[in-house]
């Protein structure tokens, strides 16, 4: 779901969307998470 949002230039809820999956456990989430995080640098 992150992913279909920042494609569509929502970035906040794509955030948002990760952060959700990154409590569930899912690890992939918090990879893309830091990769924004990267990418702003």
């Amino acid at each position: 779901m992150g992913d279909n949002y920042t494609q569509a230039g929502q970035n906040a809820a794509a955030n948002q969307q990760w952060a959700t999956a990154q409590r569930l456990g899912n690890a992939e989430a918090a990879e893309r998470i830091a990769a924004k995080f990267r990418a702003a640098l």
